[in-house]
């Protein structure tokens, strides 16, 4: 999604997030969010890769997933993105050297993708922490 940061005054690309509701596993977060910000839900999503994103000073537990077999459901959310569009992976490396990716999950996400596309096996073989 292409949005507009009010706290870094800055547009950049980001992938979809947010907060699990109350009762809410990560995998049903995962779609819903994806869906209310891009007017998408992805058919199909498996676990890339969880992580502490400020491990020093937080113990917040961020789930990314790889999603595919997209259906448009609806028109994106106005307030999220100014714009969704999809972007082939072999295009990351230069928007994140032109500093069009700067949010450090989105990062975070688009790297262990690259890192793990030619090795990709599907989901872990051990079960996720909770969180």
């Amino acid at each position: 999604m292409w949005r507009h940061r009010f706290t870094t005054d800055a547009w950049s690309w980001e992938i979809p997030a947010g907060r699990c509701e109350e009762g809410e596993t990560a995998e049903v977060t995962a779609l819903r969010e994806t869906e209310e910000e891009t007017g998408y839900r992805p058919g199909r999503i498996e676990p890339l890769v969880t992580l502490n994103p400020l491990n020093g000073i937080s113990s917040h537990v961020t789930h990314i997933f790889a999603g595919s077999q997209a259906v448009r459901t609806g028109e994106p959310d106005p307030a999220e993105a100014a714009k969704v569009e999809w972007v082939p992976l072999s295009e990351i490396p230069a928007l994140i050297r032109k500093g069009l990716i700067p949010c450090g999950i989105t990062l975070a996400a688009q790297a262990t993708c690259l890192t793990l596309r030619t090795t990709w096996s599907g989901p872990p073989s051990r079960p996720l922490p909770a969180g």
